[in-house]
């Protein structure tokens, strides 16, 4: 286990097309950007057309309430709209929650994304991880995670808690399903397992599903009704390529919802992004589309990616694969790859990673196809 340790200053994300332009001295146009892991299909038409009628109600304040979007929200999952709180991107909503909830320390599991540290240290919390490693291909920490967790409910009170002062008492546990940056992903038995330890300990369990649509493990919202100690993270970002928007929402027990709601300003759900929420909820064919489109993808650059010897590839659930290099830096290969307009995220900053990794998102044909064009050119030169 190890306590949060990172400055700030380096847990930066992929997606920063604007800084690499400015790098590249290139134009965003120009360049192709793999760091961020958005589908490459981009806004579905029915989408654009759903924010150019969005525009026609800016001269409105929004529904504070967002009400058409949690009742669309609350048919399209089968949960009670009073189940349901929208923000301005969910993470606008990782940052709400230690405050909602009280979080004091987190257990969370990693490496993972760097917002959660970030959400807990800005409401004055801690957190400590438990490291999934490479050596075990990223397989999520489950184990090392309920071994704290009981430890924490065996000692949670009286002789036994002042003969155990070192043990750390955690209030929540932050799990991304499937993983990012890793692209693992638990099964349904395994997060069920860690609720009913993460339970017993008297914490909430938080399950950030933004990748989910992309995994065969199927999400844990059914559970949503007898688990009152699940927060459920979901985002309209990924699988409907909508990140400029932004917009996510929570599902939790009522009283977490009611929570969120207290610490969450006003109207911070723009009018434009809910018309576009509720046109990409409708559009199933696009989103099928994308997932078929994604899967076969992703298969062909796992093969072509194991063939490359300098190259340690772990299999992904996600829309995205992280690999390692067997020699060479991770931020040399990410700038020979943008000498060719190729953005890519060097994982190397993320706490937990301690190999040369980098992550690539899953893209279209003729991008994938220059990207290994750009990589085959990239180990021709000294790494």
């Amino acid at each position: 286990m190890r306590s949060c340790d990172m400055p700030y200053d380096r847990m930066d994300h992929g997606g920063n097309v604007y800084a690499a332009a400015r790098t590249a001295n290139r134009s965003l146009n120009e360049l192709v950007d793999f760091s961020a892991s958005i589908n490459p299909l981009g806004l579905p038409a029915s989408v654009q057309r759903a924010i150019r009628h969005g525009l026609s109600r800016a001269i409105h304040y929004p529904d504070p309430d967002q009400r058409e979007l949690r009742r669309a929200l609350s048919e399209y999952h089968g949960v009670d709209p009073a189940r349901l709180v929208l923000g301005n991107g969910s993470i606008e909503l990782i940052y709400a929650l230690p405050r909602a909830l009280g979080i004091r320390h987190a257990l969370i599991l990693g490496p993972t994304f760097s917002e959660y540290e970030r959400a807990l240290r800005a409401a004055g919390g801690q957190c400590s991880y438990v490291h999934a490693s490479s050596s075990s291909g990223y397989a999520p920490p489950l184990r090392k995670a309920c071994r704290l967790l009981r430890r924490q409910d065996a000692t949670a009170s009286g002789p036994a808690r002042s003969r155990h002062p070192s043990i750390p008492s955690f209030d929540a546990v932050f799990v991304c399903q499937p993983n990012n940056p890793t692209g693992q992903a638990l099964t349904h038995r395994e997060i069920t397992r860690l609720y009913d330890v993460a339970a017993g300990a008297g914490a909430w369990l938080i399950v950030d599903e933004a990748f989910i649509d992309f995994c065969k493990q199927r999400s844990v919202i059914e559970e949503i009704e007898r688990w009152p100690r699940l927060v459920l993270l979901r985002s309209f970002t990924k699988v409907y390529a909508m990140p400029g928007l932004r917009i996510g929402y929570a599902i939790a027990h009522h009283t977490v919802i009611e929570r969120l709601r207290a610490v969450l300003p006003p109207w911070s759900v723009n009018v434009v992004a809910e018309q576009a929420a509720l046109a990409a909820l409708k559009d199933e064919s696009y989103r099928w589309r994308s997932l078929k489109l994604i899967d076969h993808e992703r298969d062909k650059m796992l093969d072509r990616l194991q063939r490359v010897p300098e190259l340690r590839v772990i299999p992904s659930s996600a829309n995205f694969l992280l690999f390692e290099l067997l020699k060479g830096s991770a931020s040399r290969l990410t700038a020979l790859l943008l000498e060719h307009g190729i953005v890519i995220r060097d994982c190397t900053n993320i706490p937990g990673i301690r190999t040369q990794a980098l992550r690539i998102a899953v893209r279209t044909p003729a991008d994938n196809a220059r990207l290994f064009r750009a990589l085959s050119a990239a180990f021709r030169k000294p790494m």
